[in-house]
């Protein structure tokens, strides 16, 4: 361990731990260049993080091995336990990036998931006697509101992108009746 202020500042250069020599004056740590997330320095330094989302999913997959590993009953080492955290500090902006991203394609996934359940336009029928069958259904489901029932947001979802998707024919259905 430093026995002073000056040793403890540049403990850890050329570590795991970032460089924090110019920490100081504002400059922040590390290299940040791109690196492969396998490899050392050739003097045995640990490489720089990539901050990438790469890294990072290679990083989430070795973690879930890591604890399969441990609820098997292996007895971690402090190497590979701070190996998972080694690029945490550095790279946290970037990584939050990656898991926004990637929640974000994930909703949106889902999303379409939904839309394609409640009805596209290959699923809805517009034909004039389909949606005298939809306003029925729609005054039983008003019905079963007002008094106080549960209505399935499954079918009002239905009957609301099927009565978009097909406004035009029903606009016709109407004209025709008049």
């Amino acid at each position: 361990m430093p026995d002073s202020l000056e040793q403890a500042m540049t403990f850890g250069a050329g570590t795991a731990i970032p460089d924090s020599t110019g920490m100081l004056d504002g400059e922040g740590g590390g290299s940040g260049e791109p690196h492969d997330p396998s490899s050392s320095g050739s003097d045995g330094e640990i490489a720089a993080c990539a901050c990438s989302c790469d890294e990072l999913a290679a990083t989430d997959v070795a973690s879930e091995d890591f604890k399969a590993r441990i609820a098997a009953g292996e007895e971690p080492s402090m190497a590979e336990l701070s190996g998972f955290m080694r690029c945490a500090n550095t790279c946290q902006r970037e990584y939050m990036i990656c898991r926004m991203e990637q929640a974000d394609a994930e909703k949106k996934a889902e999303q379409e998931k939904r839309d394609q359940q409640k009805g596209t336009p290959d699923s809805c029928d517009c034909s004039c006697q389909q949606m005298t069958a939809n306003n029925e259904r729609a005054k039983e489901l008003e019905k079963l509101f007002a008094a106080g029932g549960n209505v399935p947001l499954e079918d009002i979802m239905s009957l609301t992108r099927c009565a978009e998707v097909c406004q035009k024919q029903h606009m016709a259905c109407i004209m025709e009746k008049k």
